[in-house]
């Protein structure tokens, strides 16, 4: 799990929670520029085969690190609702929208 200081607790108009939430963040929370490496790693590592979680190094904090290097399959999407060229189209539009081309196995 991983935690950012986005602001986005501050939708509760409780000044008490308010008050907590800034001394939580202020704790265990990286800055929205820290809490975007991990992301921004994951992007543009070229030794990344897919599938790997990149996370903060010291599990809320830190400069990114590979927390799973053993890739996964993700099966959040029910398979039989997208079809292959589905996924084919995405995969070729966001090569050409990114300019990078990926090695495909």
């Amino acid at each position: 799990l991983q935690h950012r200081a986005t602001g986005l607790q501050g939708f509760i108009p409780t000044v008490v929670f308010e008050n907590v939430m800034k001394m939580v963040n202020a704790l265990v929370a990286q800055g929205t520029d820290l809490g975007a490496q991990p992301q921004l790693f994951a992007a543009v590592d070229q030794n990344l085969k897919g599938g790997e979680v990149i996370g903060p190094r010291f599990i809320v904090v830190g400069s990114p690190v590979v927390e799973v290097a053993e890739p996964r399959r993700v099966s959040f999407m029910d398979s039989s609702k997208v079809s292959q060229e589905q996924l084919d189209a995405l995969w070729t539009v966001s090569e050409r929208l990114s300019g990078v081309q990926y090695k495909t196995h």
